[in-house]
């Protein structure tokens, strides 16, 4: 029996919730097959990395994939598994906060059932965006899908620990500041890439009141268990699997081209992997 949108919403909330367990890890697939792949390998759910799904389409990362290309591609991985699905949609895929809520809730009537949005660094100046912009457009999301009676977990993501203008000394009171104030406009949970230092970890997890969801992505983060005992509630690897995957084929794709030998390639064929490809 098919799972149901409400149903998968639900589990996905609850996912986040368990306290004193370890925190809902997220593999993050780049298509159809590799969300299919991560599915059979034991995934409670499925995150969605916007560099990957960019991409494989042939697009650069940035919101430089169409909506439309976007919304196809997301069709095809909520077709192949019933497991809830989270998309990141950068900084909100449009100019407006009514037209990211409105191409947020196309999402969601495919059944997608969370959110990644961010505040995001401004590339020319490097500086943080405001805040002000995230907040209206997660207001706009939540507003919007509670009209539809879409359900959706917005996970809220800050990159003070990215922005090379914020000065060290004041990032983590900007970032317990912004989510605040995130949480406000309606996010349920909250995204810190590159916190790495697990006592401050701890002590953001004691300062909010949002499931906290670090990025393992990045150099230097401790281990799932230890970001548990931190009260971390939430893992993910952004496009890390995709990098790694496209990393190892590169090693192979040298060998080959270059030395006509084909060690990398036979220590690592593994036929039975193609399994956790079954698409339906």
């Amino acid at each position: 029996m098919s799972v149901t949108r409400d149903e998968k919403a639900k589990l996905f909330r609850s996912l986040h919730f368990h306290h004193g367990e370890m925190p809902l890890v997220l593999l993050n697939a780049w298509d159809a097959a590799s969300a299919a792949m991560f599915a059979h390998f034991g995934a409670p759910a499925i995150g969605l990395t916007s560099t990957g799904l960019a991409h494989v389409a042939g697009y650069a990362q940035g919101e430089q994939l169409p909506a439309e290309a976007l919304l196809k591609a997301v069709a095809h991985i909520c077709d192949v598994t019933d497991l809830p699905v989270s998309v990141d949609i950068e900084d909100g895929l449009g100019a407006t906060a009514e037209q990211t809520a409105e191409r947020a809730c196309a999402l969601l009537e495919l059944g997608v059932v969370g959110l990644n949005i961010e505040d995001g660094v401004d590339p020319v100046t490097e500086k943080l965006r405001p805040p002000q912009a995230a907040a209206e457009r997660i207001a706009a999301i939540r507003a919007r899908a509670e009209r539809a009676r879409l359900p959706v977990f917005i996970n809220a993501r800050t990159d003070t620990y990215l922005a090379v203008a914020v000065a060290v000394n004041h990032r983590f009171e900007e970032t317990v500041s912004r989510v605040a104030l995130y949480q406000a406009s309606g996010a349920d949970g909250a995204f810190v890439p590159g916190l790495s230092h697990l006592e401050e970890i701890a002590h953001l997890v004691r300062r909010i009141d949002l499931p906290l969801n670090i990025d393992a992505g990045l150099p230097n983060v401790p281990t799932v268990g230890a970001l548990a005992l931190a009260g971390v509630r939430r893992v993910s690897v952004g496009s890390g699997l995709l990098q790694a995957a496209c990393s190892h084929v590169e090693d192979i794709a040298r060998e080959l081209l270059d030395r006509g030998t084909y060690h990398s390639l036979r220590e690592s064929l593994r036929p039975a992997a193609l399994d956790g490809f079954a698409l339906r």
